[in-house]
């Protein structure tokens, strides 16, 4: 079985053998995109995931490389921390907490994420845009790697 895992460390070689009864052209476009995403990855902060644990209280803790500090908003004196964001709601800790149990996340738990989101940017009163929504993008495909950032 072919996963994200599994196309983040493929070799091209190995992928037109695996494409092997596809046209030419799907295997170089498909080889291609595949080299392209992978250097995308490789510009990717890694996150670190720790616990710590006071009076029986477990809270966790996400940092970030500089790349992935948080974002200022230049038409608000607000700053978007998507970390800090899950961190300061029980629904928050529950998504950051089931993605460290099952390494990905199922449409509910997305639904959840996207709802604490439009919240934060609901309450900070915070205009929405496409450089905006790219940027969360951004910030949810670096905190969970398994995430895939689609643009329509």
């Amino acid at each position: 079985m072919v996963d994200i895992k599994i196309l983040a460390i493929m070799k091209r070689d190995l992928a037109i053998k695996m494409l092997k009864t596809y046209p030419t052209g799907i295997k170089v476009l498909f080889t291609h995109q595949l080299e392209n995403w992978q250097k995308s990855l490789d510009q990717q902060d890694v996150l670190c995931f720790s616990q710590t644990t006071n009076h029986n209280e477990t809270t966790t803790n996400i940092s970030t490389l500089k790349t992935h500090q948080p974002l200022k908003l230049s038409s608000t004196s607000v700053t978007f921390n998507l970390g800090g964001i899950l961190n300061a709601s029980l629904t928050g800790k529950m998504i950051i907490d089931y993605f460290k149990v099952n390494s990905r996340l199922n449409n509910n738990i997305r639904v959840f994420l996207v709802d604490s989101i439009i919240s934060f940017v609901i309450t900070k009163k915070i205009p929405m845009s496409i450089n905006l929504a790219d940027s969360i993008a951004t910030y949810i495909v670096a905190m969970f790697p398994s995430e895939v950032k689609v643009r329509f």
